[in-house]
């Protein structure tokens, strides 16, 4: 809005339903919240997806499939009703949903009549192709869905027309230059060891010979590391958890920091 040659920014109410996950939902609070707005977090820990994954392991072990589908159906219709809780409490103009699997479509489209002012919008952090069917099926709720890889867009857009190519970035409050660290690994990572990513990397070390030395692989902490490598050993046998590249540790996001200043790549 323009008055008196004056332009006016409205400051919106904005909810930021995030899985918790290297503070990826507070990086992205605070640079709304930088720009003027109202943000409120919500983090939330979905079941299915812990990031601990010696209890995905033992919940695989120990429960049939279909008692498991229900446990994560009740999670998501957990995660889903808290998400419209805050909202309706909150009463923000826009809602932004980080990674969006962990949703009970039922739920959520019912919520969503009742507040008709609110735009609701998911921000896709992983392959869309990789989602199961009802995985899917939320993201035909949203008033518009945002994919980081531009390569998931044409996919996206067979599931809701309104999706858009939106790029991760960084939040340079926390991930900058240091004149205080030096480079001591050629290579570095810190994510999920999904099977594709294993391959990259693994790709890497060998061709370039990087020794255990030169590499640091954040995966994850004990005992989802332990139990997954001991439980799933045909799965784990590949040359970088046979070689101990992978470090069984979390890092909060000085950490990371600090350790890609230490790194070349």
């Amino acid at each position: 809005m323009v008055h008196n040659d004056i332009m006016i920014i409205k400051s919106f109410r904005i909810l930021v339903a995030s899985v918790d996950f290297y503070g990826i939902g507070m990086s992205f609070a605070s640079a709304l919240r930088q720009l003027g707005s109202d943000v409120l977090l919500a983090d939330y820990t979905p079941l299915k997806y812990n990031s601990n994954i010696g209890i995905r392991i033992l919940i695989g072990r120990l429960f049939s499939e279909n008692i498991r589908a229900a446990m994560y159906n009740w999670d998501n219709e957990r995660i889903t009703r808290s998400i419209l809780k805050k909202a309706k409490d909150f009463n923000p103009d826009l809602v932004i949903i980080y990674k969006g699997r962990y949703l009970s479509s039922a739920i959520l489209d019912e919520g969503l009549r009742r507040m008709p002012e609110t735009r609701w919008v998911c921000w896709v952090m992983d392959p869309i192709e990789h989602f199961t069917i009802l995985e899917r099926e939320p993201l035909k709720c949203m008033d518009a869905v945002f994919v980081y890889d531009r390569d998931d867009l044409k996919f996206a857009k067979t599931i809701n027309q309104n999706s858009y190519y939106l790029p991760a970035g960084y939040d340079s409050s926390q991930y900058f230059p240091r004149s205080d660290s030096k480079a001591i690994y050629n290579l570095s990572f810190v994510g999920s060891l999904l099977s594709y990513r294993m391959r990259y990397l693994e790709d890497i070390i060998l061709d370039n010979k990087l020794s255990e030395k030169q590499v640091k692989i954040i995966g994850g902490n004990w005992p989802g590391l332990f139990l997954s490598k001991k439980l799933n050993s045909n799965n784990y046998s590949s040359f970088l958890w046979q070689n101990n590249y992978i470090s069984p540790v979390r890092l909060d996001p000085e950490q990371v920091n600090r350790l890609y200043n230490q790194s070349d790549i």
